[in-house]
């Protein structure tokens, strides 16, 4: 008969992340449940030196070409894959869609230059029925990355139309969910008089 210890170990294993093996059983499991997806999002701030906190920091919102909320003004970043850890999630995501390569501290188990922001933003997602995309809970893990005033993002397929707005006059029309991970982040991370959202 197994021990206590050796069960305990096979239930830990067989609840890491990636240890679900089997696609389909994924998909059922995770995706097809309605389970909450984990997605890693960011923003760019257009910062001089940056260094957040400035009167004219501005945010750089693209507009969504297909997927969720198409056409309209949203952060960078997508979804965590099956057995990817945050950090490959991120890193990958802002490589693919800004073309700005991370550099991860292995002293402080974080990206140089990242500002993480505790917390998650929990997002409803309305269907896309022209890509018969059902609707979905995301679990939004959202992160500022300081950039000089003159970087243009590489963008990829799923952005168009980068423009930048000041950090306390965002656009009137942008979704509660980018608004709230927006303010969120900004009240979190940086304590500047003079500059609320």
């Amino acid at each position: 008969m197994p021990s206590t210890k050796r069960k305990n170990e096979t239930l830990l294993a067989t609840l890491a992340v990636g240890r679900i093996d089997d696609d389909a059983l994924y998909t059922k499991l995770i995706l097809n449940a309605q389970l909450p997806i984990p997605t890693m999002d960011f923003a760019l701030v257009k910062s001089a030196n940056h260094t957040l906190g400035q009167p004219n920091d501005r945010i750089l919102l693209i507009k969504r070409k297909g997927g969720y909320w198409p056409d309209v003004r949203w952060f960078f970043g997508g979804q965590q894959r099956k057995g990817e850890t945050s950090h490959a999630a991120l890193y990958r995501l802002v490589m693919r869609e800004t073309g700005i390569e991370l550099e991860f501290d292995e002293k402080q188990r974080r990206f140089k230059g990242v500002v993480y922001v505790p917390g998650v933003i929990d997002a409803y997602n309305p269907p896309n029925e022209s890509e018969g995309k059902p609707a979905a809970h995301t679990m939004m893990h959202f992160h500022l990355l300081p950039v000089d005033e003159a970087f243009e993002p590489k963008l990829d397929a799923t952005s168009a139309d980068p423009q930048r707005y000041p950090i306390n006059d965002l656009p009137e029309d942008l979704p509660e969910p980018v608004r709230d991970a927006i303010r969120n982040a900004w009240s979190r991370a940086v304590t500047v008089s003079g500059v609320p959202i």
